[in-house]
């Protein structure tokens, strides 16, 4: 009975520390769910301007002759478009995260009530020994 309740209680920590761990990131990942421009702002502040844009796509010649070939107003859109299918690249990312996490917190939970269930039978065990 001793090894059945050590080893529940080392089930029941773990499970803890995964719980807390996947909890933590799954929140994370609903603030960058519902606040992408807040999480990442810094990545964001490439878009913010025509030519922080511009500066930003320089590094595929092709594309960046293109983009300087066109309006201001065109520059725009184009740099507005791409700026919507970044933010939506990072939302899909976080619903991603936040259901994969979802399963480690199930599976979590499952682990700690089944070994907490043993645990508590091994006390209750212990006690009508005595």
């Amino acid at each position: 009975m001793f090894i059945k309740k050590i080893y529940s209680m080392v089930v029941c920590f773990a499970t803890t520390i995964v719980l807390l761990v996947t909890l933590s990131i799954t929140f994370n990942g609903f603030i960058t769910l519902f606040l992408p421009e807040y999480t990442n702002k810094e990545a964001l502040i490439r878009y913010s301007t025509n030519e922080q844009f511009l500066q930003f796509k320089s590094h595929d010649k092709y594309l960046y002759k293109q983009l300087e070939g066109l309006s201001p107003k065109e520059l725009e859109k184009r740099r507005m478009s791409y700026k919507h299918k970044y933010i939506e690249i990072i939302k899909g990312r976080a619903v991603s995260t936040i259901i994969s996490n979802s399963i480690w917190i199930i599976v979590s939970l499952v682990f700690f009530i089944v070994h907490w269930k043993i645990y508590q039978n091994t006390q209750s065990y212990s006690e009508r020994k005595e």
